[in-house]
């Protein structure tokens, strides 16, 4: 077997592409498909003891057999009681074993229908269990995807196993001696056809499933380590006074959060090693200056820079701030988008190309092959996890020979203990406090009921000279989707409020109308907003000092407190109203608690962190890194720290395994860790 390669003989096309539905395309894939619980087979069970909603093995004769008018009817008598065998289609072969007084034993799920009880398609085996002759067995039940069935899986599974030899292990056996690890091969048996599902032994197996992809996760960091301080980047070095005059533009002094991070940053940029560093603080802490500083030591150095942003609006409020910073300080700033006609996009792409222009904001559009840098020295993608590793690399790559110094910013601030994790190669900068003056946003849960009486409130607000944000989190009304919608929202506080301007924000609205909208409520024009989500970052509207968010419990912990953070940003406070559903579930309520009791970032980034665990907090299949599978440094910590010890080993004892093993687990993906 070739764990690391992607042909697979013997699989039949509709499993490949089932398989492929489960992120299944190897053999080693397939094996690390762990399954989430087993199905005793090993204790036969009376009749009369069995209660409804349990799994059972039952054992008896076929005492009746009856065909339906949609399928087929039997019982099953043992010594106890009668049970009834119901099958909607049934296999000749398998009614063939069925016939009356036969002996035969099933294993099932027991339900209760018209009054008595029954198994629906439970499974026929071979022999009678727990009898002499009979040996003991365990079922694994996987997680798993139309058309592949569970019985079809542990078939593909016991394929698979059979074929693994003694040798069929990346590890050495140096290593597997020196931290007494199980071998593969009998790992993966234990794990997926074990004989005793409650056996120490098993746990022992699953961890060494799991320290394969941390092992492999400890070595591909290691791998990039060494590839990354062979690179040379361009040494950003100022020649001129255009971060002081853009200082003293702010019309504000820095933080000394800001400064701290800016000094980090100014004095990685200026080495020839190429800097990759993750930017984040708390919303409204000031990433956008220290961000702006970083773009204008690359221009001042003679060296380009390109912001990307993962939607166009965000791109678009990202050019209107830095246009406002950068040119009365004579750096134009050009902006481009997948959307703009041809023309607007040459009056961009030329001089990008001959390098008069020295600064461009835009979307995934910046990685297109047809846009070129004369001197790309600096790379900042802001959301990164939204942006694909391809989109990245392709941005990251017009750099040239040399590479360009690279600066991720996000606005959700990321646990240590997760960041650490997920950016393991990357260095962290932490913008730490808040402009002096901030007041905390308070936060309130009202009953959606109350509707009138916030719209009454509101329209206070907004006549006291006050802005305001409404969020709703769709667009148009569905009717799968319990939750109020903008467009009808909007329609409803035009009617509600019409002495208050009322304006609409989209996604899906043309960006000439979507900019006219964001520059009115900038100016003041329109007093309430109603928008979707879309506003969740990059949106900087001092006055706004009011936000009712309705349906609140669709949405995730960070994702609120982004939310939140769009207001309270000038020197009045702010009041975030959560218009919620009587009827929340348990885990719903738990978020809007915290969310009402914190307003510190991290610590909420914590508590989301603890209730939606790690994986879905930045996604199992986060695009812009190599995703975990089935292991998790969190949850794990002990076996992380081993893996890393044991990649450290590896790679100096025996690099050509090391580099096997990267292979063999991770396949042709090794071509996207480069990024």
């Amino acid at each position: 077997m070739s764990p690391g390669g992607r042909a697979v003989s013997g699989w039949k096309r509709a499993d490949i592409q089932a398989l492929a539905r489960l992120d299944i395309h190897t053999p080693v894939e397939l094996l690390h498909h762990l399954p989430v619980r087993y199905q005793d087979l090993r204790c036969e069970r009376a009749i009369a003891s069995v209660q409804e909603g349990e799994e059972a093995l039952v054992a008896g004769t076929i005492t009746h057999s009856q065909r339906l008018a949609k399928g087929f009817l039997f019982h099953l008598q043992d010594d106890s009681a009668t049970l009834a065998l119901r099958f909607f289609r049934m296999h000749p072969a398998l009614q063939a074993r069925c016939m009356v007084g036969a002996r035969v034993a099933f294993f099932g799920t027991v339900r209760r229908f018209q009054g008595q009880l029954e198994m629906v398609h439970p499974h026929l085996l071979q022999q009678t269990l727990g009898r002499p002759g009979g040996q003991p067995l365990c079922w694994a039940v996987y997680p798993t995807t139309a058309g592949l069935s569970q019985v079809r899986l542990r078939h593909l599974v016991g394929e698979t196993l059979a074929a693994l030899g003694p040798r069929d292990d990346p590890l050495p056996d140096g290593l597997l001696s020196r931290w007494a690890v199980l071998g593969f091969t009998e790992a993966a048996r234990l794990v997926h056809q074990p004989s005793d599902p409650d056996a120490a032994a098993l746990r022992q197996a699953q961890e060494r499933l799991l320290l394969d992809e941390l092992l492999a996760h400890a070595l591909v960091r290691r791998y990039e380590q060494e590839r990354f301080q062979r690179l040379e980047a361009p040494a950003l070095q100022a020649q001129g006074d255009l971060q002081e005059r853009l200082l003293a533009g702010f019309g504000f002094m820095l933080t000394p959060g800001q400064q701290r991070a800016w000094d980090t940053l100014r004095q990685a940029l200026g080495q020839q090693q190429p800097m990759r560093t993750l930017l984040q603080g708390e919303v409204g802490c000031g990433k956008t200056v220290v961000t702006a500083l970083a773009l204008a030591q690359a221009a001042d150095s003679g060296h380009q820079a390109a912001l990307m942003a993962p939607t166009e609006l965000l791109a678009e409020q990202h050019a209107l701030v830095l246009r406002r910073w950068f040119e009365p300080c004579g750096v134009k700033v050009g902006y481009l988008a997948g959307s703009m006609p041809v023309a607007a996009r040459k009056e961009v792409l030329t001089p990008l190309a001959n390098g008069t222009l020295s600064l461009v904001v835009g979307t995934h559009a910046l990685a297109e092959e047809a846009v070129r840098f004369a001197k790309l020295g600096l790379v900042v993608i802001d959301e990164q996890q939204r942006f694909g590793i391809r989109q990245r690399q392709a941005l990251v790559a017009k750099g040239g020979e040399l590479q360009p110094h690279q600066l991720l910013s996000t606005a959700t601030p990321i646990p240590r203990t997760l960041a650490l994790a997920s950016y393991g190669t990357w260095d962290l900068c932490v913008i730490e406090g808040l402009p002096a003056g901030r007041q905390p946003v308070k936060t309130v849960l009202l009953a959606a009921d109350r509707l009138n009486e916030v719209t009454a409130r509101m329209a206070q607000r907004c006549a006291a000279g006050e802005q305001a944000y409404w969020v709703c989190t769709v667009i148009d009304e569905h009717e799968e989707l319990a939750a109020q919608a903008a467009q009808g929202r909007w329609a409803q506080l035009c009617t509600a409020l019409p002495g208050i301007r009322v304006g609409l924000l989209h996604g899906q609205m043309a960006t000439v109308q979507r900019q006219e909208v964001m520059t009115a409520f900038q100016q003041g024009i329109i007093q309430l907003l109603v928008a979707t989500t879309v506003i969740e970052v990059g949106i900087d509207v001092p006055q706004a000092t009011l936000m009712v968010i309705e349906n609140p419990e669709r949405l995730g912990l960070s994702q609120l407190h982004q939310l939140r953070g769009r207001i309270g940003r000038g020197a009045a406070g702010g009041v975030c109203v959560l218009l919620a559903d009587h009827c929340l579930s348990p885990a719903a309520m738990a978020r809007l608690t915290t969310l009402r009791a914190h307003t510190d970032g991290f610590r909420i980034a914590e508590a989301d962190l603890k209730q939606r665990g790690p994986g879905e907090w930045l996604g199992r299949r986060q695009a812009g890194f190599v995703a975990w599978r089935l292991a998790d440094p969190l949850r794990h910590p002990v076996l992380w720290q081993q893996a890393q010890d044991m990649a450290q080993w590896l790679w100096q004892q025996e690099p050509a395994t090391a580099q096997s093993m990267i292979l063999w687990w991770f396949g042709d993906k090794v071509a996207w860790l480069h990024a």
